[in-house]
């Protein structure tokens, strides 16, 4: 039974300890925060949660704790995107089994890919998934963005519900 993300979805940070191994007790008291303070849903492994400096082991410990803290009292987004298609669905199935209601998925970044395999990369974790993605349209991180038209056609063939648009003109 999935959620839709709705109304304040903050990008959460993720709390380290100082030896940099990741700060349960610390995320807990932040994510009360959150919640105490107006979230409505709560997203992971963004850009703000320092997900491009996590291993995958790393990433799925976060999914699998917040998901368990937060029991479903919010929809919970969790950001799955690796650079390759096969790693962001393996994240993505990973967070999906672990109680998310949505994955922000980060345009393939770097080497800027041919639109193309970027549709198709989309295509192929629609296929993988039950629950909903969010594209994260980022071209300062990206280094490329997906414009309105392809935006569409991806929303129009059922293949993303929702985008989060940055550092730019949504």
């Amino acid at each position: 039974d999935h959620k839709k993300a709705y109304g304040l979805c903050p990008a959460s940070m993720t709390i380290w300890n100082a030896d940099q191994t990741y700060n349960k007790t610390g995320m807990e008291k932040y994510l009360t925060w959150l919640l105490d303070n107006g979230a409505q849903s709560i997203s992971i492994c963004g850009s703000t949660g320092e997900n491009i400096s996590m291993n995958m082991e790393e990433q799925r410990e976060i999914f699998a704790h917040v998901s368990s803290f937060l029991a479903g009292q919010v929809p919970l987004v969790c950001g799955t995107g690796r650079y390759d298609t096969l790693n962001t669905i393996k994240m993505s199935k990973f967070a999906q089994d672990h109680g998310a209601d949505c994955v922000m998925v980060i345009l393939p970044f770097y080497l800027n890919p041919h639109k193309k395999a970027v549709l198709q990369h989309f295509r192929d974790i629609r296929a993988a998934l039950d629950i909903d993605i969010m594209v994260y349209n980022n071209p300062w991180f990206a280094g490329y963005a997906l414009h309105t038209e392809v935006v569409k056609t991806l929303v129009d063939a059922g293949t993303i519900q929702s985008i989060k648009a940055a550092h730019g003109d949504p």
